[in-house]
């Protein structure tokens, strides 16, 4: 095998990894922070689903920084939005693809007002960063990682591999 064959098939298998590795970088669980009080709200599950990945509110806090409302036993509505889902278990985040620039392009939806957004993810050190998009204007907000350690019997980890998206139109 020539020397360029060599280069080839190492650069080909570097890529792969490297895909690899960037496709599942934005997977995991993430906490999200109360805009006004700046304690947790919330801890959504990013997960892939059919080539894409999506985003599902698993947990809520209270005023005090308490889990009081999870996936396995959801609580409070999401009244905005039609049928009133339950906000634990609803995808915030969804149809997000790997994009050129290393960044993941899908779109966001406020469980608030149900309005939708185009977003674009990406990882910055040890945080997950969501940029809402509208027109030329947008924000970026910093999702932390929920820790390993912060899940107890009464908010048991879900499975990221069996989560299906639940979009709401």
């Amino acid at each position: 095998m020539g020397q360029s064959m060599r280069v080839f098939i190492l650069s080909f298998l570097f890529c792969s990894l490297g895909s690899a590795a960037m496709a599942d970088n934005i997977m995991g669980f993430w906490q999200t922070e109360d805009k006004k009080s700046h304690q947790s709200g919330s801890v959504i599950a990013v997960y892939p689903y059919q080539g894409k990945y999506y985003g599902k509110i698993v947990a809520i806090y209270d005023e005090q920084g308490v889990i009081v409302d999870t996936i396995d036993n959801p609580v409070r509505k999401a009244t905005a939005i039609e049928g009133s889902p339950y906000f634990c278990g609803l995808d915030i985040v969804f149809e997000a693809s790997p994009s050129d620039s290393g960044t993941y392009r899908g779109h966001v939806m406020d469980p608030r007002n149900a309005k939708t957004y185009r977003a674009e993810l990406w990882r910055r050190g040890n945080d997950l960063i969501l940029r809402g998009k509208f027109f030329l204007f947008g924000k970026n907000v910093v999702w932390p990682p929920f820790s390993e350690a912060d899940f107890t019997p009464s908010f048991k980890k879900p499975d990221l591999s069996t989560l299906v998206p639940s979009v709401r139109e």
